[in-house]
Formats: C-alpha cells, sequence, structure tokens
C-alpha cells in the first residue's frame, strides 16, 4: 500500500513552502501525474479526503491551489482512538518524489523546521495546517484545482493508510486557518 520510498529529508532545507530547487536527499522515480478523475476514497461531497485504519481516521484532506512548482502542501486532521500516543511519521505519492513532514514557525508559515514526526494524542486528535505541522510534497508533478492527489501515510503504531486529497482554490482555508503569506504556493 505504502510505497518503497519514504523521503522525509529533514536534511533539506526548508526556507518556505514556494516552489524551489530543493531536492530530496535521495532519489525517487520522477512523479506521476495526479488523477483527474473523482476517487471512491474522497469524503462524502467529494470535498475533502479521508480514510480510517486502525485507531487512527484521517479525515478534510486536501491541497490548496496553486501549489507551487515542484512542492505542494497536504492538510488534513488525523483523529487517534487508541490509548496510546501515535504520530504520522512518512508520507508517499505517486504525485511527489517524496514528503517533508514540517512545522511552521511563524503565524504565516513561511518559516518552517522540519519534524520526525507529527504527535496524534490518545484519544484526540491533530489538525495539519499552514500555521501548524503539515506534510510538504518534494519533486512533486504539477497539479491543479480539481485534480485528485493519492497520497499513502504511515503511523508509528505500524498504521498504514491512503487518502485522495483533491486541489482545492486556495479561499477554502477555514477562515482561521487562511495563511498570510505562505510561500506563494497557496
Amino acid at each position: 500500500m505504502v510505497a518503497a520510498a519514504l523521503c522525509l529529508a529533514p536534511a533539506v532545507a526548508l526556507g518556505g513552502c514556494g516552489g524551489g530547487a530543493d531536492a530530496p536527499a535521495s532519489a525517487s522515480p520522477a512523479a506521476s501525474a495526479p488523477d483527474r478523475e473523482p476517487s471512491a476514497a474522497a469524503a462524502p461531497g467529494g470535498d475533502r479526503g479521508g480514510a480510517a485504519a486502525g485507531a487512527i481516521t484521517v479525515s478534510e484532506a486536501w491541497i490548496p491551489d496553486p501549489a507551487g512548482a515542484e512542492r505542494f502542501a497536504v492538510y488534513l486532521a488525523a483523529a487517534n482512538a487508541a490509548a496510546a500516543e501515535d504520530a504520522l511519521v512518512g508520507a508517499s505519492s505517486p504525485s511527489a518524489e517524496g514528503f517533508d513532514l514540517v512545522l511552521a514557525e511563524d503565524p504565516g508559515g513561511a518559516d518552517m523546521r522540519p519534524v520526525d514526526e507529527i504527535p496524534v494524542p490518545p484519544g484526540g486528535s491533530t489538525e495539519l495546517r499552514p500555521d501548524g505541522f503539515h506534510l510538504m510534497a518534494v519533486g512533486a508533478a504539477p497539479i491543479a484545482e480539481g485534480d485528485r492527489v493519492d497520497v499513502d501515510l504511515v503511523f508509528r503504531s505500524g498504521t498504514e493508510m491512503s487518502v485522495t486529497a483533491p486541489v482545492l482554490p486556495a479561499s477554502a482555508h477555514p477562515a482561521d486557518q487562511a495563511p498570510e503569506d505562505h510561500g506563494g504556493h497557496h
């Protein structure tokens, strides 16, 4: 289910989420174009993607458009029904060479630092959003509004799942999550 190449290159310089020439530390095959057809994995109504496996439920998965050259952000909510903490530790997609797990260090989300994992508390949830934790695809194929991108997620507990994230207009950010300046990729 999950591609073998989980590129979590903390050494990649993250001066922002905008397009750049940064490449993941390990080379992967070129990214392929995203699916342009609706997917059964999408959330009801087709607005945002969702999936569940084990004690983890992912909802509200989406990608803001316009995405930057060779990069795009993935936002979602991950809920953990288990009594123990879990964490998102990896991601992969046919539409990207790899993903960085990052934490925005300012309200606008322009300054980020790589993290090894994104915690999901027991009996709670974590939102991946522009001004906090989120996934950054690197070496990405071009995507546009209306595309659907398959993203495979790996959690510390061993839980793995695939979610289909639609590319939505940047205006789809909830009002409390709209980035002030997030590197120009949304």
